[in-house]
C-alpha cells in the first residue's frame, strides 16, 4: 500500500498547536513585561518619595541639634589656641562672687539658650542624647517642645521670653553692658539663621512632595507621579492612586522664642559705684524668621508629631486585596494597572477580584529622631 502523505494530516493539526504554542509564550512574555514594569516603576516611585522625607528629617535633626551644639562650641567653649597648640578655656567669663570660672558656652547652656551633648557624640552612637539643660529643660526636652517659659524679672508681653543673660549672671561674672549686647547680637544671628536654613528646607520638601502637612498640602505627590510615569509612559494621573499611599499625616512645626532679655554693666560716672546693672526697658520682640510659627519669633527647633513619625515605622493598612495581609511595617502603596490587549482576546483586567492587575509596595522610614535627641540617622526601606 503506498503510505505516501500519511502524515500531512496529524501536520495539519501540530503546526497550528506549535503556532498557537509560540503565540501563547509571546504573549504571557508580554503580560509578564509589563507587570516587571509597573512593579519597578512603583517601587522606584515609592523609594524616591520617602527619600524625600529621609532627607528633610536628617537636615532637620541636623539643625535642631549639632549644628547649634557646634556653633556655640566653636564659637565660645573649649578649644585649641592656634598659636601655641595648647587647650585654652574659651572665653572665659571671671567670677567676681565666689563662684568658679566659667565660658559663655556653659553660661548659655545653662540659661536654657541652645541644646548639647556631653561629650560629642559619635558616628556608632544609636542616638545623640543632645538636650536643652538649665531650668526650662523639662519643658523644652518635650515632643512637641515648651517655648512659653517666661524672663525671670519682666515677664513677656506677648509670647513667650528667655533671659540670655539673667541680672544675677551680670553680678555673678560682672559682664561688661558691651559684651552682652555682642552675646545677644550673635544669638540672634545663629538661630535667625537656623531658621531661615529650616524654613528652605521645609520649602523644598513641600514643592517636592505635598505632604499633608505643607501649606495647601494634600496628596500632590508631583515627584511619585513623574517617577512614575517616566517608567511606564502611563498617564500621569494614573500614579495618583499610588501616591495615595503617602497621604498619612505628617506635620512639621516650628517652635519659636517671641521675646529676648538680656543684663550687663554700664559705667555709672559715680565714684562711690562705678558700674551698675542695666537691661532694656522692657524685653526685645523678635521677628518671624520662619513661617509656620503661631506666634511668630526667632526659630528655636523643629519637632514632629510622634503619631506621624510612627506611621512611618509601623504596620499600616492596604485598602483592597492587592496588599491584604502585608507582613512589612511602613506606608502601603498600592497602584493598579491595564494589562496590555493580547492574540487570545483575553480581558485580563476584567478577572481580577476588584479591578485591574495591582501592583505595591511598602515603604518605610527608620533609625533616627527628630526631637528630643536628634539623631540624623533615617533610612529608607523598602519591602516588596
Amino acid at each position: 500500500m503506498d503510505q505516501k502523505g500519511q502524515i500531512l494530516i496529524p501536520s495539519l493539526l501540530i503546526f497550528p498547536c506549535i503556532f498557537l504554542f509560540v503565540f501563547l509564550i509571546y504573549e504571557t512574555g508580554k503580560l509578564s513585561t509589563a507587570k516587571i514594569r509597573h512593579q519597578f516603576a512603583v517601587d522606584s516611585a515609592a523609594f524616591v518619595e520617602m527619600t524625600n522625607y529621609s532627607d528633610f528629617l536628617n537636615r532637620t535633626a541636623y539643625v535642631n541639634g549639632p549644628f547649634p551644639m557646634r556653633v556655640f562650641k566653636e564659637g565660645f567653649g573649649p578649644g585649641i589656641d592656634p598659636n601655641t597648640g595648647k587647650p585654652t578655656s574659651g572665653t572665659p567669663v571671671l567670677s567676681t562672687s565666689g563662684t568658679k570660672d566659667t565660658t559663655f558656652y556653659e553660661l548659655l547652656y545653662a540659661n536654657s539658650l541652645f541644646p548639647r551633648a556631653e561629650p560629642d557624640p559619635t558616628d556608632s552612637d544609636p542616638v545623640w542624647p543632645i538636650r536643652y539643660g538649665g531650668p526650662e529643660a523639662d519643658t523644652l526636652n518635650r515632643n512637641p517642645p515648651d517655648v512659653s517659659p517666661q524672663c525671670q524679672n519682666q515677664p513677656s508681653s506677648g509670647g513667650s521670653c528667655r533671659d540670655i543673660v539673667t541680672d544675677q549672671n551680670a553680678n555673678d561674672y560682672y559682664l561688661s553692658w558691651e559684651a552682652v549686647n555682642d552675646l545677644y547680637k550673635l544669638y540672634y544671628k545663629v538661630y535667625s539663621l537656623l531658621g531661615s536654613v529650616e524654613d528652605a528646607q521645609f520649602s523644598v520638601f513641600c514643592r517636592l512632595t505635598g505632604a499633608s502637612g505643607c501649606p495647601g498640602g494634600g496628596a500632590e505627590h508631583n515627584l511619585f507621579k513623574k517617577s512614575y510615569y517616566f517608567n511606564t509612559n502611563d498617564s500621569i494621573n494614573d500614579a495618583s492612586e499610588g501616591a495615595l499611599g503617602f497621604s498619612h499625616p505628617f506635620r512639621p512645626k516650628p517652635y519659636c522664642l517671641q521675646q529676648i532679655m538680656f543684663y550687663g554693666r554700664k559705667p555709672t560716672g559715680n565714684y562711690f559705684q562705678a558700674t551698675q546693672i542695666t537691661s532694656p526697658q522692657s524685653p526685645i520682640q523678635m521677628p518671624g524668621t520662619i513661617a509656620g510659627c503661631s506666634p511668630a519669633g526667632l526659630f528655636q527647633v523643629e519637632a514632629v508629631p510622634d503619631s506621624d513619625l510612627r506611621a512611618l515605622r509601623s504596620r499600616n493598612a492596604g485598602a483592597g486585596s492587592c496588599a491584604a495581609g502585608s507582613p512589612w511595617v511602613g506606608y502601603p502603596i498600592i497602584q493598579h494597572w491595564r494589562a496590555p490587549d493580547n492574540f487570545f482576546n483575553v480581558d485580563f483586567n476584567s478577572l481580577m477580584e476588584d479591578r485591574n492587575p495591582c501592583v505595591h509596595a511598602t515603604v518605610a522610614l527608620q533609625g533616627g529622631r527628630v526631637w528630643p535627641d536628634p539623631t540624623p540617622k533615617f533610612q529608607t526601606k523598602l519591602y516588596p
